[in-house]
């Protein structure tokens, strides 16, 4: 039934082939600063792993194994959201031996991963909203919601303000506001970025990532 709100959460990036049958991600519940979600084995019968990863709290990527998941089983969770974008990313990486072999991603590095699996892996990166989109939903949830816009006023009143890079520790450019940040992409290896401070919460969210430049060592690791 479609009652006109958008979907709990947006595929923003994939690598491999196998797609998913149904949305993977359902929305528990909406904090504001965190979001309540589930992760749902929508597949098939059965499928060998699937892994979650997202940020517990600015500083930590948390990762959890489901193993041998029965279609339709659910784990929940909560992560914490984006400062500036309010919104959470979540990696769903599955793995199973009936897959395609196009399907080529890898475990994020903080999972533990048994060391004599090499299946198939699809990696789908979904943002979830941190703040209720859907003008109904906020009605029937309203008292939650008044609360989460008080707490939000509280800390603006407090000018409590903080992003995850600091300019005063990494500077450059010619703004006092901007930040150098270390990215690393499968593609293109690490590379140094100049960008707001606020961008630099999605720092965060990306265990290879790092505030300040990229060090000689790091480059040079991921040249051909």
């Amino acid at each position: 039934e479609d009652d006109g709100c958008p979907p709990d959460a947006v595929l923003v990036h994939v690598t491999g082939h196998t797609p998913y049958p149904q949305l993977p991600i359902e929305v528990v519940s909406y904090g504001g600063s965190t979001v309540t979600f589930k992760v749902k084995q929508t597949w098939m019968e059965t499928v060998g792993y699937i892994y979650t990863s997202y940020k517990s709290d600015p500083f930590t990527t948390e990762c959890f194994a489901m193993e041998q998941v029965e279609k339709y089983n659910e784990e929940e969770y909560t992560a914490t959201c984006m400062h500036s974008a309010h919104v959470a990313l979540v990696q769903v990486v599955v793995v199973d031996p009936n897959f395609s072999e196009l399907d080529d991603a890898a475990v994020p590095l903080c999972c533990e991963k048994p060391t004599n699996v090499n299946y198939p892996t699809v990696s789908y990166t979904f943002e979830i909203k941190c703040d209720d989109p859907c003008p109904t939903t906020a009605r029937a949830l309203g008292e939650t919601k008044t609360a989460t816009e008080a707490d939000s006023k509280t800390t603006a009143e407090d000018g409590d303000e903080k992003h995850h890079c600091k300019p005063s520790q990494h500077p450059c450019g010619d703004s006092p506001n901007m930040v150098n940040v270390c990215h690393y992409s499968t593609k293109d290896g690490y590379k140094t970025f100049c960008v707001p401070e606020s961008d630099s919460d999605v720092v965060a969210y990306y265990p290879n990532d790092s505030c300040g430049p990229c060090s000689e060592g790091l480059i040079a690791s991921t040249e051909s």
